[in-house]
Formats: structure tokens, C-alpha cells, sequence
């Protein structure tokens, strides 16, 4: 069922948030049109890898992988013309997502009081690295910076003895992405209350900060800083270990609240019920201890049985 059949949507984003934002609104039948610069067009059509392994603005696979579903039309915005043909799309479009600097859609005639005089129920997300405002606004970007800002390099991936590693590449913009969607869903729904639209600012390091479950409420009302790899007392959650053929990253999210007496059956390691490791203070207190208990028969046992045996008794 296309939900969104009745939605039009305009996308003027070189950032593959904007770009996956307008997608996933287009996978729901929104009629979406994708705005390009002349000559170069997208940004991704340069980004490999390429079908066939040859370069051509036709076949970066992570540009069709990002631009389902939608039209496309070459629009120059340095000319009149160009801004021109640019608003008369806009007269009925809906959802606008655009992804320019702050400051430069006005530079070019189209400030959003602008277009709310052109078209008042029109919803504009502006997706940037940090935002429309603040110390950081103007700042250049990428995933990897969202990782590092969000502090996803510092307390989430990895290990703590090891230095700062990336998680998979464009997983901030993705998450940008589908918290624009929200966003804009929540917009469309005010709109049919208020006739009026929207000014969405959306914030890829914002995305990133907000995304780990752990990451800000621990710093917001204790002052201590997570730290990556389970290694703050967190046991199962986040903790890499090797195995006899690789590594496994543990949880807790099966255990039904009982970690340590669910990884103590599984494990084969009753010393895991101890009451030095029953509380989060304690398990810190014992970590060298605790992470030898665990660690030893993980390494004795193989990635797949492992799986078998955590599906078999409901831990994952």
C-alpha cells in the first residue's frame, strides 16, 4: 500500500541522508523528484563500487541503492532560470529536503520565509553535520566526524585498550535519515491541523549522540563517561571476545534482567553467580576476573555453535 501516494516530494541534497530521507519516502509512494546540478550530478554517482568494477555516473551502486523510486531533473541554482524552473516545482510540492551550508539557500532566493510566502503548507528538512545553528553550524562534515562527535568512537565501538574505531560506513547518515522520515511524518500530520508547513533541522551528529542507549543518560546524571568494548562494568553488553574461529560482541538483551545467572548457564561457568559480580559497582570492581571467566570458554568454542546454543536457550 502506498501510504504517501498522495505526497510530493522534491529532493535538493548532495548528502546521502537527504538523499536516503527522500528515498525511503519514495518506497512508501510518495512521487519524489531528485534534483541534480548540471554535469556532475550527485555526488554518490562518483562513489564506488561501480557494476562491473567500470567508473560511469550510471552504475555506482550506491546511488541506485539510494535513489529508488524517484525522478530526476538538472536544475543549475547558480542561474535565475534555474531557480526559477526550481520554484515552479515547489508551488505544489509538499516535502522539500534539501542539504546545503546554512545560509545558502538564501543566498540563492530561498529562504524559508520566502518559500512559506510561495507555498505556506510546503515542509522543508535542511540536513546538515551539525545543524542550522550553533558553534558548529558552519563546521564541514562527514560519517566518520558524526561517529567521532557523537561519540560513537569513544564509547561504543571497539575496545578500550585498542584505539577508536569506526562502525559501518554511512550508519550516521542512515540513522539521520530515518529520523527526518519521523520527523516529516510528524509534519504532514500537523499540517492537516494547521494548513501550515514546517522548517525541519536535521542534524547527522545529533543523530549519532542520541542513537546508543547507553551513551547520554549515564554522562547526563553521573558525570562519568561510557566507555567502549563493555569494559565499565557493562559485562555482556558490547564486550568483543575471540573464539576458536573469530570473535563474538555479547548482550544482554535476551537475558530477561538475569545476565549473570542466564551467561553463567550458558557459559558452563557457575563462579559467574557470585556476588561480586551481582551489581554494576562490583562487576568494575572484578572486571580482570569477571572478563577471564567469560572470556576462557568463549575462546574453547566455535562462532556457530555458539549461536546455536544462545538461540536454543532464547539469548539471542
Amino acid at each position: 500500500m502506498d501510504i504517501l501516494s498522495d505526497i510530493k516530494v522534491v529532493e535538493l541534497a548532495h548528502s546521502l541522508s537527504g538523499a536516503f530521507c527522500a528515498k525511503l519516502l519514495a518506497d512508501q509512494g510518495a512521487s519524489t523528484i531528485k534534483v541534480e546540478p548540471p554535469a556532475w550530478g550527485d555526488p554518490a554517482r562518483r562513489e564506488p563500487p561501480f557494476i562491473e568494477g567500470v567508473p560511469h555516473p550510471e552504475g555506482s551502486t550506491l546511488f541506485l541503492a539510494f535513489n529508488t523510486n524517484k525522478r530526476g531533473v538538472t536544475l543549475d541554482l547558480e542561474k535565475p532560470t534555474g531557480v526559477d524552473m526550481l520554484l515552479r516545482l515547489l508551488v505544489d510540492t509538499d516535502v522539500l529536503i534539501e542539504s546545503y551550508p546554512p545560509g545558502h539557500m538564501e543566498s540563492l532566493g530561498l529562504g524559508i520565509p520566502f518559500l512559506n510566502q510561495t507555498n505556506p503548507g510546503l515542509i522543508v528538512l535542511s540536513s546538515t553535520y551539525f545543524g542550522q545553528t550553533g558553534p558548529y553550524s558552519n563546521y564541514q562534515g562527514g560519517d566518520l566526524v558524526a561517529q567521532a562527535v557523537g561519540g560513537f568512537l569513544h564509547a561504543v565501538t571497539g575496545s578500550a585498550d585498542q584505539p577508536p574505531m569506526g562502525t559501518a560506513p554511512e550508519q550516521m547518515e542512515i540513522t539521520a535519515a530515518r529520523n527526518g522520515v519521523i520527523a516529516i511524518m510528524a509534519a504532514l500530520f500537523q499540517r492537516q491541523t494547521s494548513g501550515k508547513g514546517s522548517h525541519i533541522d536535521l542534524s547527522t551528529m545529533e543523530a549519532a549522540i542520541s542513537t546508543p542507549s547507553g551513551l547520554i543518560h549515564p554522562f547526563t546524571f553521573t558525570g562519568r563517561s561510557p566507555i567502549r568494548g563493555g569494559s565499565d562494568g557493562n559485562v555482556m553488553d558490547g564486550m568483543h571476545l575471540p573464539t576458536a574461529d573469530g570473535e563474538v560482541t555479547l548482550t544482554t538483551a535476551g537475558t530477561g534482567g538475569r545476565a549473570m545467572e542466564a551467561w553463567a548457564e550458558f557459559l558452563e561457568e557457575p563462579k559467574l553467580t557470585d556476588a561480586k559480580f551481582a551489581t554494576r559497582e562490583s562487576r568494575m570492581d572484578n572486571w580482570e576476573e569477571l572478563h577471564t571467566l567469560v572470556a576462557t570458554p568463549l575462546s574453547q568454542r566455535n562462532n556457530l555453535d555458539l549461536m546455536r546454543d544462545a538461540m536454543a536457550k532464547g539469548l539471542v
